[in-house]
């Protein structure tokens, strides 16, 4: 006898958990703080070229906590949808719901444009409630960077430059979300620094983040620096990881920031990368993907050193 067929309020069920895992909102904060920490730092540092009060500061910096999760949550299901052919040959995502097939892919397109027009009608409120509309169109230039990245890894051995790309754009968005029409010409050799250094930090945690998948990549025939670097991947991360808290360091003197910018921000950064390569066991699955996850307490110590900064 064959077994009943599940009720429609049990399917419905698991295709609404299907699409919120989709979106990667079960993980929350994993790996949206990673995509915060861009606006997070534009935003601290603006406060810190204007001497902000806290108040502003933190209500901005909470309207784009929820720009980055929802934007995030978007380009992880355009991830998926681009990535369905691949993840169901990696160990790691081979029970993603396209990939099962819980969420059809119609569903999948219908989620990513809401939780998009969403992330870009938050941020759209951000800007009316600062009246500088036209920096909205800071965050509408990193849509095409965004839109291409997933496709990246099949034709090019850097997937997480271009990844760094896309989020170091967040430093812009940020820093403009605060200062809009107040930005002056003289404060873009410190943006541009700042947006540097995100683009190498993003390549330093996106590389051991992969990590954690070469073999079945190799297989899969996906690229990327984890793949790249091979057996010399803790020196040239070694590299990466010194011009970015060089980076910081310049960002900061063209800035003009105090003591405890470079203190508690630049040198807690250093400390904290330190740390991660002690510990980091390069061939350890379980331990890449602990040491990728601390990059989020990395982003904490340098926004702190930034704030306590801007207070001065």
């Amino acid at each position: 006898m064959e077994p009943s067929a599940k009720p429609r309020s049990s399917q419905a069920i698991e295709r609404v958990h299907g699409l919120y895992q989709l979106a990667r909102l079960h993980k929350f904060p994993l790996g949206s703080l990673i995509i915060y920490w861009p606006y997070g730092w534009g935003v601290a540092m603006a406060a810190s070229k204007e001497h902000a009060p806290m108040h502003t500061i933190l209500k901005s910096a909470a309207i784009l906590l929820v720009v980055a999760t929802l934007y995030h949550s978007a380009f992880c299901v355009w991830n998926d949808i681009c990535d369905r052919d691949l993840d169901g040959k990696v160990e790691r995502t081979r029970g993603r719901p396209l990939v099962t097939g819980l969420v059809p892919l119609t569903d999948a397109f219908a989620l990513f444009a809401a939780l998009l027009m969403l992330s870009f009608f938050t941020f759209l409120v951000q800007c009316t409630i600062g009246s500088y509309h036209d920096r909205f169109g800071v965050m509408l230039t990193s849509l095409p960077i965004n839109l291409v990245y997933p496709l990246t890894k099949r034709w090019t051995w850097w997937p997480q430059l271009w990844l760094g790309i896309a989020c170091g754009w967040g430093c812009a968005v940020g820093w403009a979300s605060l200062a809009g029409d107040r930005f002056e010409l003289q404060q873009l050799p410190a943006l541009q620094a700042l947006c540097v250094a995100d683009v190498l930090f993003t390549i330093f945690a996106d590389t051991i983040y992969a990590a954690q998948d070469k073999s079945d990549d190799e297989k899969a025939g996906i690229k990327s620096t984890a793949r790249l670097f091979g057996s010399h991947i803790r020196g040239i991360l070694a590299l990466f990881a010194i011009a970015f808290v060089g980076s910081l360091v310049l960002a900061g003197l063209l800035n003009g920031n105090n003591l405890p910018y470079f203190m508690i921000g630049c040198a807690g950064v250093a400390a904290h990368i330190i740390w991660q390569f002690y510990v980091w066991q390069p061939d350890d699955d379980e331990c890449s993907a602990a040491i990728f996850k601390s990059n989020h307490d990395m982003g904490y110590i340098l926004f702190i050193g930034i704030i306590l900064d801007s207070q001065l």
